[in-house]
């Protein structure tokens, strides 16, 4: 028996959806209302909702509403997306972390005797071409775009 391969299809988008109306209204899903249990007083499903809020300003918002079956769910997505947008280490690493990754990228572009061609230092760090150029001036190491190291 073969297995056909399952593939994503696109939403339906709604119409209201369409014309711009910018939320979702729920007396129109019942499917989401009842698996939320939202007519009852005592329902929480807000505990099981996550609403992620980006944009390029203050004024231009995106909301991203996300729903989860149980909140603990919703809570390890929270600490999750947290842990990824203050990630402190990921923002302030030492400068020998980066040197050590500039290294190995530089290191991994020799040519055919094992030589590393300037070209490929400057196109490193685009911006800093007299910085490039004088700390290769300084480690007296040949500094024209022809030559190898």
């Amino acid at each position: 028996m073969e297995k056909k391969p399952r593939s994503l299809e696109p939403p339906d988008v709604k119409d209201y959806l369409v014309k711009g109306d910018r939320f979702t209204k729920w007396k129109e899903h019942p499917k989401v209302r009842n698996v939320f249990n939202m007519d009852f007083p005592d329902s929480n499903h807000l505990a099981k909702a996550l609403t992620i809020v980006s944009g390029p300003d203050t004024v231009n918002l995106t909301y991203h509403n996300f729903f989860a079956y149980k909140d603990k769910i919703v809570q390890n997505w929270a600490d999750d997306i947290l842990a990824i947008a203050y990630n402190t280490l990921r923002n302030n690493s030492c400068r020998q972390v980066f040197l050590d990754k500039a290294f190995v990228r530089i290191s991994l572009q020799t040519n055919k005797d094992g030589k590393i061609p300037v070209k490929n230092v400057y196109k490193m760090f685009p911006a800093d071409k007299k910085r490039v150029e004088s700390a290769l001036a300084s480690a007296n190491l040949p500094k024209g775009k022809a030559s190898f190291t």
